[in-house]
């Protein structure tokens, strides 16, 4: 896995992640593979019922606490847009965690029509972390065999207007930083000086 532009090799952290491994954007879902929260089951992620007498719920995707947010438009389609909100970085271990709140507004589709995560490729590659001060980039985590550690393209799903979450797995920074840039897609602008939580 490469985490610096200058071809800096790293140990794998792969065996660092105490979860399954998701689907590569490019490839069909494997088989067996199993939406790990109930919205990439399909069920609305911003809607919550009420509680259980056990206690159980549902988690809500809070918007209040999107750290920065931008709108992107579709490139050949200004139709069509995605919001994307930085939710929170936060290391666990040797991993760093990226979640990220996306609202569709795609034309011409139905309010009830499930958009998944596939659909939305408004930036093709995944999205990267850029060290600027120590001159690194960290990308997805790579299992092997277009395996990365990510939200399953496929399963992950939400309906126009409503936000879904989504993560992704990197290596935990090598420097002592507090902050970092995330980089969508070199088409868009990067979100800048983005708090690292430990």
């Amino acid at each position: 896995m490469r985490i610096s532009k200058f071809g800096v090799g790293m140990v794998a952290v792969a065996a660092a992640l105490n979860l399954s491994a998701c689907s590569g954007n490019d490839a069909a879902a494997p088989a067996g593979t199993k939406a790990s929260s109930s919205a990439q089951a399909g069920a609305p992620p911003d809607e919550t019922e009420d509680a259980p007498a056990s206690g159980a719920g549902v988690e809500k995707v809070d918007l209040t606490s999107v750290v920065v947010e931008q709108t992107l438009v579709a490139v050949d389609d200004p139709d069509n847009s995605l919001q994307v909100g930085v939710l929170s970085l936060q290391v666990e271990d040797e991993v760093m965690r990226l979640e990220l709140a996306l609202t569709p507004d795609v034309a011409g589709v139905s309010d009830s029509q499930r958009l998944r995560l596939y659909d939305l490729r408004f930036f093709y590659d995944d999205p990267s972390l850029m060290d600027r001060e120590n001159l690194k980039r960290y990308e997805v985590v790579n299992a092997g065999a277009g395996t990365t550690y990510e939200s399953d393209t496929f399963e992950t799903q939400t309906v126009n207007g409503r936000a879904m979450r989504v993560y992704y797995y990197f290596a935990a920074p090598e420097d002592d930083i507090d902050s970092i840039d995330v980089v969508l897609s070199d088409g868009y602008p990067a979100f800048t000086d983005v708090p690292i939580t430990r």
